[in-house]
């Protein structure tokens, strides 16, 4: 299958075929996220828009919605150093019951919601099927030889 900009190149684009977001120019490098993220966000933002980039389907449309998914990346990763460093997941309240901590309610709540934005681009094996992405070329052993 052809992509947006190759059919423009060669002429062959219907405008009508046009999606929204196929509307906007791949981008051949990335740029800067749409706010300031910390070291773990920046750390995501690059290696998603990276596999977007190598795979021809990076563009300026997507920046927000990875830049949000950058930071909720930020949160659970903070969330992860807390529940180490206080090395709980489950508390007891003061009626007794056993809970989840705050930090590990926050971690499952920020998973879930990068989960979602991953999904839409592709990121896990149903969604790639049903996108129609390139699947990754297998390893052939005997190129190392």
């Amino acid at each position: 299958m052809k992509t947006t900009d190759q059919k423009r190149i060669q002429g062959t684009l219907k405008k009508e075929r046009i999606k929204k977001a196929d509307a906007y120019m791949l981008l051949d490098e990335i740029p800067p996220p749409s706010f300031p993220l910390n070291k773990d966000g920046m750390s995501y933002f690059t290696d998603f828009c990276r596999i977007l980039l190598d795979n021809k389907y990076l563009t300026e449309a997507y920046i927000p919605i990875i830049t949000r998914s950058a930071y909720w990346h930020q949160i659970y990763m903070r969330s992860i150093r807390e529940i180490e460093k206080k090395d709980i997941i489950q508390i007891a309240s003061k009626s007794g019951w056993e809970q989840k901590s705050g930090w590990f309610t926050v971690m499952m709540d920020a998973e879930d919601r990068m989960a979602k934005i991953e999904e839409k681009f592709g990121m896990n094996l149903y969604s790639n099927m049903k996108l129609g992405l390139p699947k990754p070329k297998a390893k052939n052993p005997l190129d190392d030889l």
